[in-house]
C-alpha cells in the first residue's frame, strides 16, 4: 500500500484583533464534577390505564402491552419477534381502526412509473428504507413510507429519488489507499484500517425526481386534505435526500421548514376524527426531534422554546427499547440547549445559579433514565435489541460526561471520564464486530446518528493515547455517513487534531498525555459538502497562555489526496 500524498495549507493565522481574544468560542464542553456526586434520581410515576383484553398472542404470553397494529403489531417486529396475530374478540362497540403502522398489501410493481423508477423502487424498499431504519423505525421506513407513496405523488418522488441515490452510492463504492493524517511512523497507529471511500458523483434521474417530489408537494400544499401530514413527511425525505447528497446546508434548510410547520401543527386542533394521517404525524414527529439534535452538533441555533420538560420524559420503567431512544432524545436536546447557553459564559464567571441548577436537574433526569434504562435492557435478547442498547448506552455516556463538565473551563476535566469513554469505544467496536458477523449488506448510510459523532467527540476530548486511536479506528473502519455525519471526514479531522496536541510529547508509547495548554479547546470544521468531500477547514480554539489568558485562534485546510 503506497503512502498517502497528504497536503495541509499552512496555519493562517486571524489578525491580531482576532488573535488574542477575549470572547471563547462555541463549545459542548465542560464540569469538574463526578458521576460519584450525581444527585439522587428523579422518578415519575407512569399513570394507571384500565386494562385491556385484546392484544396479540404473543404480547399477552410476555405480559407486556400490545400497540394492535394489524396485521403485525409493532411492539413484537420491531424487537425481531414474530407475531402470532389475535384472537377472535367481538368487540362490545365499533373500535376506531388503528392505523399508526399499514402492512404493504400491494407490490411496488402496481405504483405509477416507467421500469426505471420502478427499479428505484425496488431498491428502495429492499435497501434504503432498512438502512435508513437503523435499529429502531423499520416499521416506520418500510411499511408507512411506501404505503403512504402509493397514494402521495410527493412521496412517491421522493423514494424514487432517494432509491436511486443509494444505488449510485452503493455502486460506486471503491477501495482506495488509507487516508490518513497522523504520521505514518506512529507505532500506536498501526493497525487504523484503511478507508473505503465513494467516488464523487451525483444522479440527474434523482436530481429529476427531487424536483418533482418538490413541486407535487407545492401543488399539494394548495389542498385542506391533510396537506400538513404530508409537508412533514416530505420535508423529512428531503432532509434525507440531501444528507445523502452531502449537502448540508440544504438539509438543514428543510429541518427548519419542517420545523416550522411541526410547530404550528402542534398548536392546531384536529378538524377530522383520528385517522391515518393524524397517526402519521405523531410518527414523524419524533424525527424532528432528532433532527433539532443533528442541526445543534452542526452549530445550527434553536431559536424555539422546546415543547417539553426534562422530568416529563423520564418514567419509572419504559415498555420498549424504542421508548427509551425517543425519552433520551429529548433530555439531549435540552442537554445540548444547555451547554450551549454557557458556551461563552463559563468563560466570563458568568454562570448563574439557575444554570447550576438547570444541570442539577439534567443529571437527576439522566440518573433517573439510566435506571428506568437498565431494565429493560435486561429484556433485550434479539441481536437487533441489543445492538439499540448499545447505541442507547453510547448516547448516554457522552451527554452525561458533557452535561457534567458544562461549567468546567478546563479540558483536563474530562480525564477522569476515562474508564467511560473506553467502555463507549468498546461498545462501538462490539457492533461493528456484530454488523460484520451478521449482515451481508451493511449500511453505509443511515437517517439518524448512531455513534459516528459520539466517538468523534471521545476522539477529540479524550487524550490517552490509546482509548483515542482506537476510536479513530472505529471511525476509520465504519465507512458511513449517520446523518450529516461522515465517517471519514471525523476520522480526518480527530486525526489532525491528535496530531496537534501530540506534537509536544517526548514518547509516544501511550504514557504520555497532551498538557492543558497544548489542548485544542474547541475545533470547528467544515464538513465540506459532496458525496465524499476530501476537503476540510478547520478553525481551533485553545489557550496556550494559560486558561485566564485570551484565545488563540488558528486555522487550516487539510486535503486528503491518496497517491
Amino acid at each position: 500500500m503506497g503512502a498517502d500524498k497528504i497536503q495541509i495549507v499552512p496555519i493562517r493565522r486571524p489578525p491580531p484583533s482576532l488573535a488574542k481574544s477575549t470572547r471563547s468560542p462555541a463549545s459542548s464542553s465542560t464540569s469538574e464534577s463526578s458521576e460519584d456526586a450525581l444527585p439522587a434520581p428523579v422518578k415519575k410515576t407512569r399513570l394507571g390505564k384500565p386494562k385491556v383484553k385484546t392484544g396479540c398472542k404473543t404480547c399477552k404470553i410476555r405480559r407486556v402491552k400490545c400497540d394492535e397494529t394489524k396485521p403485525a403489531c409493532d411492539r413484537c417486529t420491531s424487537t425481531g419477534r414474530t407475531c402470532d396475530g389475535y384472537a377472535d374478540v367481538p368487540p362490545e362497540k365499533p373500535a376506531r381502526p388503528d392505523t399508526r403502522t399499514v402492512a404493504i398489501f400491494r407490490s411496488i410493481d402496481t405504483m405509477q412509473g416507467d421500469r426505471t423508477e420502478r427499479r428505484a423502487l425496488d431498491f428502495f424498499t429492499k435497501w434504503t428504507a432498512p438502512q435508513l431504519a437503523s435499529f429502531f423505525d423499520r416499521n416506520i421506513w418500510q411499511q408507512m413510507v411506501v404505503q403512504i407513496g402509493f397514494s402521495e405523488p410527493a412521496i412517491r418522488h421522493a423514494m424514487i429519488a432517494l432509491g436511486s441515490l443509494s444505488e449510485s452510492r452503493e455502486k460506486s463504492i471503491v477501495a482506495s489507499p488509507l487516508r490518513r493524517t497522523i504520521p505514518i511512523g506512529d507505532p500506536l497507529a498501526s493497525k487504523i484500517p484503511q478507508f473505503v471511500t465513494v467516488e464523487g458523483q451525483d444522479d440527474p434521474f434523482a436530481l429529476v425526481h427531487y424536483n418533482k417530489a418538490i413541486a407535487r408537494l407545492a401543488q399539494r400544499m394548495r389542498q385542506a386534505d391533510n396537506a400538513t401530514d404530508i409537508a412533514l413527511l416530505s420535508c423529512v425525505l428531503f432532509v434525507c435526500i440531501e444528507m445523502l447528497r452531502g449537502e448540508h446546508g440544504p438539509a438543514m434548510e428543510h429541518f427548519k421548514a419542517g420545523m416550522h410547520i411541526a410547530l404550528g401543527a402542534a398548536k392546531q386542533k384536529p378538524r377530522t376524527p383520528y385517522n391515518q394521517m393524524q397517526s402519521t404525524r405523531e410518527q414523524v414527529m419524533p424525527f424532528f426531534y432528532r433532527l433539532e439534535l443533528l442541526a445543534m452538533l452542526t452549530g445550527l441555533e434553536s431559536h424555539w422554546k422546546y415543547p417539553v420538560e426534562a422530568i416529563e420524559v423520564v418514567l419509572e420503567t419504559f415498555e420498549t427499547i424504542r421508548e427509551a431512544r425517543d425519552s433520551l432524545v429529548h433530555l439531549m436536546n435540552l442537554s445540548m440547549r444547555h451547554i450551549r447557553s454557557l458556551r461563552l459564559r463559563r468563560f466570563e464567571a458568568d454562570v448563574k445559579d439557575e444554570d447550576l441548577a438547570t444541570q442539577h436537574s439534567l443529571l437527576a433526569c439522566l440518573s433517573s433514565w439510566k435506571s428506568a434504562f437498565e431494565a429493560v435492557q435486561k429484556g433485550c435478547f434479539s441481536p437487533v435489541e441489543q445492538r439499540s442498547a448499545h447505541i442507547l448506552e453510547i448516547h448516554y455516556i457522552t451527554t452525561i460526561t458533557w452535561v457534567a463538565r458544562s461549567d468546567a473551563i478546563s479540558e483536563s476535566s474530562t480525564d477522569i471520564y476515562l474508564e467511560d469513554f473506553e467502555r463507549a469505544v468498546s461498545l462501538a467496536e462490539t457492533l461493528q464486530v456484530a454488523a460484520l458477523a451478521e449482515e451481508t449488506h451493511s449500511s453505509t448510510f443511515v437517517f439518524d446518528m448512531e455513534f459516528v459523532p459520539h466517538i468523534y467527540l471521545i476522539a477529540t476530548k479524550c487524550r490517552h493515547p490509546l482509548v483515542r486511536r482506537r476510536a479513530i479506528a472505529v471511525l476509520r473502519s465504519s465507512f458511513r455517513r449517520e446523518g450529516l455525519w461522515d465517517s471519514n471526514s471525523s476520522a480526518a479531522v480527530a486525526e489532525r487534531i491528535m496530531q496537534r496536541e501530540e506534537a509536544g510529547l517526548d514518547v509516544a508509547d501511550g504514557t504520555e498525555w497532551p498538557g492543558e495548554s497544548a489542548r485544542i479547546h474547541n475545533a470547528f470544521f467544515d464538513m465540506g459538502s459532496g458525496i465524499n468531500p476530501h476537503m476540510h477547514q478547520l478553525t481551533y480554539f485553545s489557550k496556550p497562555d494559560g486558561l485566564q489568558g485570551g484565545w488563540t485562534i488558528e486555522q487550516e485546510t487539510i486535503v486528503l489526496q491518496p497517491e
